[in-house]
């Protein structure tokens, strides 16, 4: 029978997570070439979401066999390339719809 931190013991695997995270993106940092788990990690998304976009040929990727590899610069370039539109953006876009829906009534 030994002697118990309950407290410690609750916490301890939720530290070893941070550093886990904490050396992976140390990690990643340093990298250009990314594996499916890394390249997940280096976008904030899901293994899932990330095969879903690869499936449907929606981000840039490498195949060697059946593993997936990424490359940094190509995916900071597909990353920067959709951006979110301004509000005034989406207006001026949505009145030049509307006035080119009413010319084309119109005639």
């Amino acid at each position: 029978m030994g002697f118990r931190i309950p407290l410690l013991e609750e916490k301890a695997p939720e530290k070893l997570n941070w550093l886990e995270i904490a050396l992976n993106a140390q990690s990643i940092q340093e990298k250009q070439n990314f594996n499916a788990t890394e390249a997940c990690y280096f976008l904030g998304i899901s293994k899932y979401a990330l095969y879903h976009k690869t499936s449907r040929k929606q981000i840039p990727h490498h195949l060697s066999g059946k593993r997936l590899f990424f490359r940094r610069d190509e995916l900071e370039r597909w990353l920067f390339s959709h951006p979110d539109k301004t509000v005034k953006q989406l207006d001026k876009a949505a009145s030049a719809y509307t006035s080119n829906s009413k010319l084309r009534k119109e005639k």
